[in-house]
């Protein structure tokens, strides 16, 4: 460009072209302003000329016609085909104050699943005879009864239901906690006579069910029994109790006890562990009728959770997977849902 008499300066073309035969003064006069405006408009120039502008979006919508699909390999979880046994629990019937619709239902579970096991790790009686609280009469029943109609009504159709299994009981509160109370208070005398073991008044060897005083371990790393462990209704809820199981023994476990249905998980430097609350299959309508819970009217609910609970394992090994399956009494009807699945009583 020989004559600047026509330049515009904020062309940046126009000016970087001037700028290559005249000095930064030259076209600083010829434009009329200061020399340094001359020297931004150049820098302003040249910045664009080194990062030319773009349309975002134009550039996106490129990408993305240009992108290819990744080629990722497959999972490499190796499938172990093998015969997993099934543990069927049950816990806190509370007969004779059971829930006979969610009693339907637990039976109905033995009887699809056909379980390898099933558990009632405690209190499958209340023993509200020999009880702290004070009973409505009209509700009294021998105690002779009760054993009686249980072993029929409850004993009997579990094996019905599920005449394979392997059949185990263990005690609760309710049962050698107040027997043992009864005994060691009103007749201590007798308390040592063999017949009086709760074994042998349950006479659960001649039904067919193994007696587990206290505890069974389905596998080496997963324990079951009753639980001792208890929050207060204020500050307790689900798996509350189920945490204060876990931290006493230090291992993975099953108890009943609460009558809540929930899980406590724990990873620490001894390694993972789940500890599961199972619920109850007791009607507490039915206690408070009778005048054998805290609750004595419907006017406080209680926090009961209607639930079972199943256990796949592989005999032998420490893996296990405990699935907790809720009861639904909603009034019309008492089901749960079980592998799409709906049992209804």
């Amino acid at each position: 460009m020989s004559s600047l008499g026509d330049l515009d300066y904020k062309d940046p073309v126009a000016l970087l072209a001037a700028l290559e035969t005249h000095s930064i003064r030259a076209v600083a006069r010829a434009c009329g302003v200061d020399h340094t405006t001359i020297m931004a408009a150049r820098d302003r120039a040249l910045r664009e000329q080194a990062q030319p502008v773009t349309d975002p979006a134009k550039e996106l919508l490129e990408y993305l016609r240009s992108r290819t699909v990744p080629s990722a390999p497959g999972p490499t979880a190796a499938s172990k085909p093998g015969e997993y046994a099934t543990c069927l629990l049950g816990s806190d019937f509370h007969f004779p104050h059971h829930h006979e619709g969610a009693f339907e239902v637990f039976l109905g579970l033995a009887d699809r699943i056909k379980p390898t096991e099933i558990a009632i790790p405690g209190d499958l009686f209340d023993f509200s005879q020999i009880g702290r609280y004070v009973r409505d009469p009209k509700h009294y029943v021998p105690i002779q009864t009760d054993i009686d109609v249980c072993r029929e009504h409850v004993l009997g159709r579990i094996n019905t239901a599920s005449p394979s299994s392997v059949r185990r009981f263990m005690v609760g509160n309710h049962e050698e906690g107040r027997w043992q109370n009864y005994l060691f208070t009103r007749a201590p005398e007798l308390s040592s006579l063999r017949c009086l073991t709760m074994e042998a008044v349950l006479g659960l060897t001649e039904m067919g069910w193994y007696w587990q005083p206290y505890e069974h371990w389905i596998t080496d790393s997963l324990i079951t029994f009753h639980g001792d462990r208890h929050t207060s209704a204020l500050g307790g809820g689900s798996a509350m109790s189920a945490r204060k199981e876990m931290l006493d023994m230090g291992c993975s476990g099953i108890t009943g006890h609460t009558h809540h249905a929930g899980a406590f998980f724990r990873e620490d430097r001894t390694g993972y562990r789940v500890w599961y609350e199972i619920g109850c299959l007791c009607d507490a309508r039915k206690m408070q009728a009778a005048g054998v819970t805290t609750h004595r009217t419907p006017t406080k609910a209680h926090d009961w959770h209607l639930a079972c609970a199943l256990v796949r394992y592989r005999p032998g090994h420490s893996a296990f997977r405990v699935e907790l399956i809720p009861i639904v009494d909603d009034g019309k009807r008492t089901f749960c849902i079980w592998q799409d699945e709906e049992l209804t009583a």
